[in-house]
């Protein structure tokens, strides 16, 4: 029999989502199926349907038949069973859909696998199977199926009893499969197959059980298993295929193989051709809106939209009528569009949860993305931008010459996000709502690393070669291309090459799933009658696919994002209100507030949605921002592509009037006029196709979008036709030449201007709010980030810089979380480490009902001691919240564990209710303190910081800083520091965490705190052997070294280390008093003469006296028996004695 390469289907293949296992990309099998001549494929991934959509889309696209199936596992009893876990208790089953009664069955399974019947894997059962058969095709799988299973433990009878099930439940449409990769129990199993497939008339099919695309691509994929287990390649306990034969064979191949039961291939092609499944449909799903009796879609959004123009048109008192006809032309243009596309429904949808959110006062965003562009979103209230105040366009947001789903993404309280979502599932149905699932893939620089890690290359090594991945790089082709250095690296070292290879092959596979932030989908009927379901490690319930293919479904998929800045503005109003009495209507904010335009012209724009990067502020402090227009093009200026090309540059120079500003043609200056003469809007584009080359709007968006994906051909008939249209209208075609290039140039750096619109918007709000309520802002701030260290770090220093003092935390007066206090922010007791929410709110109600504490012993009689243990009374101690009750905090420690067993056993007292008897005296506890010396400075501003997260009542180095004549790099600057660049930076150690490289070298992960944040300093293994017994958290050190710049994150590759005294010392020549000569007399002069003598040391540095008297000054040399070290204790002694500023290292 005469069988060619192409005479064979696939019909059990692990594609890349079968996580970590599968090696095959579905666009190159596809591509290599069409090569062969197959006339199809499946993807059967293990226990899910991730891929299947994509599968379908790409065999389309390469003209051959895409066959939707799953490889599940299938419970030995019950899916409920939590009995035995993963391949011990269950067996595997391939399901292939038929129909698309089959695809909706097997999306049924698929999704009853995760929800009902996950334990370690997605698994059925033979019940649930039988309820959702019909249009399925079943294959028995490989050796783990029940049938070879069975069959290989010696059960013959139940293996053909187990057969005669699935022929009798699938008919004709149930195979018994075969598989040989060269092992022994294959051959066994395939011997008992091929007897029950004669004995009860089952066809047989051959498979191949593919899990990589290439023969040579089988050291790849076994690299890919060790990175999915976290082993090496030379372990020798580790999972590994048997044999490199897991490939996707051709038909010639697979027919030397089974040139025994020929059939068994030909069969594959039977099974292929029953095969009938059509998802080209392009209908819209969308859930059912209930409008009140009387209404249809139509009139009720009309009727909704005139009524909310009205109300608009109050609150932006609006009265003439001319203003007015503009205003409802619009609407009503707006209005034909929706109806015609058929979308008033989604308008309905999408206004009544905003519309029922905002009535359970949960802040909504004022708009995101195009849809600000849109009047009836704002009439009805789904935005707050008014659209034609900005001069933003609806087309941009829904084309009716491009018919697709309009996409309204919503920004929601953070805190109220759940409350919404949970709102939508009740109103439509709770298998009816659910999130999107996301997919994490090997990226250039993390498969590097993988394999590295698998290959067993030293760790330095890889992550030198990674660090030179360009982070723009979109492959590791196109890093070598654009890094010659990382290309000469890796050509130096075969291992290197062979490192680079594998990722090479193994980038872009599924790395993980995860759960998309914001998109939520919403189907007319059950979920699962569109889309199959999954579960993430969290419990939600998820689709199986991304979010774009769950929109190609035509199914309605909001974007839910939970904003934190709307968050913060609603909690700072609330708290406005409570401390000023000042009630503040946000929708009457006045839009030319001089007080807020000079916080923004200053840059003090911390806490500031948009505005807060120190390159943003450094953007502004020279652009200096009069209009709400300057900060909608600042959003949109701060971006690489204006930063890079000069157009930012271009706007603060015409702005301010030294650069010349030219509109190319009259008629362009209305569109052009806001932005001196640039294109920094997509929108801008837009308006001048339709105004100079008579384009539609809709047109003119074909036009945008073309532009945007800069295809050449494209392009070449778009600029024929814009010439074309313009030049007929009677404008000079080399003029008009040089527009459209000049278009084309800056269309990839246009932005959407109703995005930026409403941003810029909620920039403003934020801003005015810092302008006139900056304690409101900051403490709000504190409250929601009182977790987060860095934040409260920022924040600490923001006040500083605004005049705001921050209060220690105080039992009496502290509230759980940040709170306003004669217009000083007091520190909140949840903020402190160890503390936590509930103790703090425990703590805060006991003070409520009892009155406030008197003392330790006080305190812990009156708070419930089994919500305020010993870690969170150490923690308050630590952090100086008794220091009121009047005793240091070394005393109060020390006395601590004697107060909490007097108060326990007064509170286990009162719980028996003992007291009662002779009435409610309460018993007198002796209350004796364990009284000790406070612990010195340095010890106790590390308590504070352990406690707290970061230095409160001071910092270690400011005992240094004011006296030493150097300048260090700090935090405030690292966004804007380059990759590779110089730095030096001192601060102290606030954590360290060691590791281990391959070789076993020690290195370590360090974190330094100066006065302005946090920083992150790796220590490799040859600066850390050197130096590893000063990286103990509280030491103040002064560090060399260089910027790494990656993904985002901004670390320091240490290069020296040092102590801060002993660096300093290296340097200095001497210590400088400086001393008013009225103020020297011979006791000042006896104690310093004491303390120089105390504390001196052979290395110290000499002491020189400057002594100021009648405008003349006059240096004294001590005798080097007075030379004294420069320490934290010797400056802290002098700054006593002479005071605070008089002291100077030179």
């Amino acid at each position: 029999m005469k069988i060619g390469k192409g005479d064979f289907v696939h019909l059990h293949l692990h594609s890349q989502y079968s996580i970590l296992d599968g090696a095959i990309k579905i666009e190159e099998m596809a591509k290599k199926t069409k090569e062969l001549g197959m006339p199809a494929v499946a993807v059967t991934d293990h226990g899910n349907m991730f891929g299947s959509l994509e599968l379908y889309n790409t065999c389309k696209k390469y003209e051959i038949k895409p066959i939707i199936g799953q490889e599940f596992y299938i419970a030995k009893g019950s899916r409920f069973d939590r009995k035995e876990a993963g391949e011990k208790g269950s067996y595997h089953l391939v399901l292939l859909a038929k129909n698309e009664k089959g695809l909706k069955n097997l999306m049924k399974l698929s999704s009853i696998a995760f929800i009902d019947g996950f334990y370690y894997k997605p698994r059925i059962d033979k019940e649930v199977l039988e309820k959702h058969s019909e249009g399925l095709i079943a294959l028995s799988a490989c050796i783990q199926g029940e049938i070879p299973l069975l069959y290989l433990q010696g059960k013959k009878e139940e293996a053909e009893k187990a057969a005669k099930w699935y022929k009798e439940l699938f008919g004709e449409d149930f195979y018994l499969e075969i598989q040989d990769h060269g092992m022994r129990e294959q051959k066994i199993a395939n011997k008992g197959v091929i007897e029950i497939a004669r004995k009860l008339d089952i066809d047989l099919v051959a498979t191949n059980d593919a899990h990589y695309l290439n023969k040579e691509d089988w050291e790849a994929h076994d690299i890919l298993l060790c990175i999915q287990t976290g082993k090496k390649l030379k372990d020798e306990k580790r999972m590994r295929f048997p044999t490199k034969e897991f490939y996707f064979k051709n038909g010639e191949e697979m027919l030397r193989i089974f040139k025994e039961v020929p059939e068994a291939i030909l069969n594959t092609l039977k099974v292929a051709e029953k095969i009938d499944i059509n998802l080209g449909n392009s209908e819209y799903h969308l859930p059912e809106y209930q409008i009140p009796e009387g209404y249809t879609y139509e009139t009720y959004l009309k009727e909704l939209a005139e009524k909310g123009l009205e109300k608009r048109f109050e609150e932006l008192g609006i009265k003439d009528g001319e203003t007015k006809r503009k205003y409802k032309e619009r609407l009503y243009h707006e209005l034909k569009i929706i109806n015609d596309m058929g979308f008033p429904g989604y308008f309905l949808i999408v206004w009544d949860f905003i519309n029922w959110a905002k009535k359970n006062g949960i802040p909504v965003g004022p708009g995101r993305g195009s849809a600000a562009g849109s009047l009836v979103a704002y009439a009805i209230g789904i935005t707050d931008i008014d659209p034609i105040r900005f001069n933003l366009l609806f087309e941009r947001f829904l084309n009716p010459e491009r018919v697709t789903m309009p996409d309204i993404d919503v920004d929601i309280c953070q805190d109220g996000r759940d409350r919404v979502i949970q709102y939508v599932r009740e109103k439509y149905g709770n298998d009816k709502v659910c999130q999107i699932i996301t997919f994490g893939t090997l990226k250039p620089k993390g498969v590097v690393r993988d394999v590295g890690r698998v290959l067993d290359i030293p760790y330095g090594e890889v992550d030198r070669i990674a660090k030179l991945i360009p982070n723009d790089a979109k492959t590791i082709e196109d890093a070598l291309e654009k890094a010659p250095e990382l290309k000469e690296l890796v050509e130096k070292e075969e291992l290197y090459q062979k490192m680079v290879k594998i990722a090479s092959k193994l980038q872009g596979l599924t790395r993980q799933t995860g759960v998309h932030a914001a998109g939520v989908v919403i189907t007319p009927e059950t979920l699962t009658n569109f889309i199959p379901l999954a579960r993430s490690k969290e419990g939600d319930i998820t689709t199986q696919y991304e979010m774009g293919q769950v929109e190609s479904l035509g199914l309605l998929k909001m974007d839910f994002l939970g904003l934190k800045t709307l968050t913060i503005i609603d909690k700072t109003v609330k708290l406005v209100e409570k401390t000023r009495g000042i009630k503040i209507d946000l929708k009457k904010l006045p839009l030319n507030d001089e007080k807020t335009y000079q916080l923004l012209q200053e840059g003090n724009t911390v806490g500031v949605f948009q505005l807060e990067s120190p390159g943003m502020r450094n953007l502004m402090k020279r652009l200096k921002p009069e209009s709400i227009e300057d900060i909608v093009a600042l959003v949109a200026l701060y971006r690489p592509g204006p930063l890079n090309s000069g157009m930012a540059e271009s706007y603060i120079k015409r702005k301010h009037g030294e650069e010349p500003v030219d509109y190319i043609f009259p008629e362009l200056e209305p569109y052009l006029k806001e932005t001196y003469g640039l294109f920094i809007y997509q929108e801008q584009i837009m308006q001048i196709a339709n105004v100079l080359a008579g384009y539609s709007l809709g047109e003119a968006d074909l036009l945008r979008r073309a532009m945007g994906k800069k295809k050449k051909e494209i392009m070449e008939q778009q600029r024929e036709i814009f010439v074309k249209r313009a030049v007929e209208r009677g404008y000079p075609k080399d003029k008009v030449e040089k527009l459209f290039d000049d278009i084309a140039k800056f269309a990839e750096y246009g932005f959407n201007k109703s995005h930026s619109a409403a941003y810029g918007y909620l920039a403003y709000i934020t801003a005015y709010l810092k302008a006139h309520f900056p304690q409101e802002l900051l403490a709000t701030m504190m409250s929601i980030d009182y977790d987060n260290a860095d934040e409260i770090v920022k924040l600490t220093k923001d006040c500083k810089e605004n005049g705001i003092e921050i209060l220690p935390p105080d039992i009496n007066k502290s509230a759980a979380k940040f709170t306003i206090e004669n217009g000083k922010i007091r520190f909140g007791l949840a903020g402190i480490k160890g503390v936590g929410e509930k103790a703090a709110e425990a703590i805060v109600q006991a003070r409520e009902k009892e009155g406030e504490f008197k003392d330790l012993y006080d305190f812990c009689e009156k708070v419930d001691m089994r919500q305020v243990n010993r870690k969170v009374l150490e923690a308050l101690i630590k952090a100086g919240a008794f220091d009121s009750t009047g005793y240091n905090r070394a005393t109060l420690l020390n006395t601590l564990d004697r107060a909490m067993a007097a108060a326990q056993s007064i509170q286990k007292t009162k719980s028996k209710g003992l007291m009662s008897l002779f009435g409610d005296e309460t018993p007198v506890i002796q209350k004796e303190y364990n009284e000790t010396e406070e612990w010195p400075e340095r010890v106790k501003l590390e308590y504070e910081r352990s406690a707290i997260g970061f230095y409160l009542s001071g910092h270690p180095l400011l005992e240094y800083l004011s006296i030493v004549p150097f300048k260090f790099d700090t935090s405030s600057h690292k966004d804007e520091w380059k990759d590779e660049q110089e730095v030096t930076i001192a601060g102290a150690i606030t954590g360290v965490k060691t590791r281990r490289t391959q070789r076993g070298e020690m290195w370590a992960n360090v974190e330094i705190t100066d006065l302005e944040g946090v920083l992150n300093v790796l220590v490799f293994p040859n600066v850390y052997k050197e130096i590893s017994e000063i990286l103990t958290e509280g030491n103040v050190v002064i560090i060399k070294g260089t910027v790494r710049k990656e993904e985002g994150t901004v670390s320091i590759i240490a290069k020296e280390i040092g102590r801060f005294e002993k660096k300093i010392a290296e340097v200095v020549n001497r210590i400088v008093l400086k001393i008013d000569g009225g103020k020297l007399d011979d006791q000042l002069l006896e104690r310093l003469k004491s303390f120089l003598l105390e504390n001196s040391s052979p290395d110290g540095k000499p002491v020189i006296i400057e002594l100021k008297n009648n405008g003349y000054i006059i240096q004294l040399q001590t005798h080097p028996d007075f030379s004294v070290p420069i320490d934290a204790a010797t400056i802290r002694g002098l700054k006593k004695l002479i005071g605070e500023k008089q002291i100077k290292i030179v």
